[in-house]
């Protein structure tokens, strides 16, 4: 029946403030059990946009803003709750966006002014989740994003299927037929942040289908073109591979 459209869609985020604080007990081989407290928030306000890359392959960019307002909550949650991390999640909105050859490529901007509060007033880590993976940043490495003097927002970039600039083309050999190129960046006003200065970044990123039950090296390409492999380990979430490994700068 088609009766009135009063009631609301389930929703799977919460109402009210938009902000959570969830405590869950992880099991851990080494460790034992440990409590880990998340507070977290999706963005509401995404732009999307489809463009083609160097490639000429489609890609879905998906741009988000944590507001100053939501900011200002996780942090609150955050000092309060004694969390081990914050978590902004930035989905695509749009439908399309997920057919099988489209790339996908997704920046989020935070005020600088969060970052600050999160390293100054919080042992947590900063995870960023989107629909190519997540790349979670830790305590000393928004310290050092921190201690950038220019700008007044942090952007943070998860990019599909990127392309070699002209000083890396000597890599190319590296990712051959099969690879798949992730650009991973921070950038702080105009400037992008390269070496963490001691702090560490772990990234999870989805398998490439081509690389599925093969031998993966993870691969890290600096801005001359010199390569470096990262130790890695695979996980299953759900059905799907993904590739997790560390590393201390962009």
């Amino acid at each position: 029946s088609a009766g009135g459209g009063a009631a609301p869609a389930p929703s799977t985020t919460p109402t009210g403030s938009d902000v959570i604080t969830i405590k869950e007990n992880k099991t851990n081989a080494a460790s034992g059990t440990t409590a880990a407290t998340t507070t977290k928030t999706t963005v509401k306000h995404t732009k999307n946009e489809t463009s083609r890359n160097e490639q000429g392959q489609m890609v879905s960019k998906t741009m988000g803003t944590l507001s100053k307002e939501t900011a200002e909550k996780l942090v609150e949650q955050a000092v309060s709750n004694k969390s081990d991390s914050i978590e902004i999640t930035v989905s695509s909105a749009s439908a399309n966006g997920d057919a099988a050859d489209t790339a996908k490529s997704t920046e989020l901007e935070i005020p600088k002014t969060t970052v600050a509060s999160i390293a100054k007033d919080t042992d947590a880590s900063l995870v960023v989740k989107t629909d190519s993976g997540s790349v979670t940043l830790d305590n000393k490495t928004l310290e050092t994003i921190t201690s950038e003097t220019n700008g007044d927002t942090v952007k943070l970039i998860v990019k599909e299927n990127a392309a070699l600039t002209e000083a890396q083309q000597a890599a190319s050999a590296a990712i051959g037929e099969n690879g798949k190129l992730f650009d991973l960046a921070a950038q702080i006003g105009n400037r992008l942040l390269h070496d963490f200065q001691g702090g560490k970044a772990y990234v999870t990123l989805p398998m490439p289908d081509r690389l599925k039950g093969k031998n993966v090296l993870v691969i890290y390409i600096d801005d001359n073109g010199l390569c470096k492999i990262l130790n890695h380990s695979v996980e299953k979430i759900g059905a799907d591979d993904y590739v997790r490994f560390m590393t201390t700068h962009f």
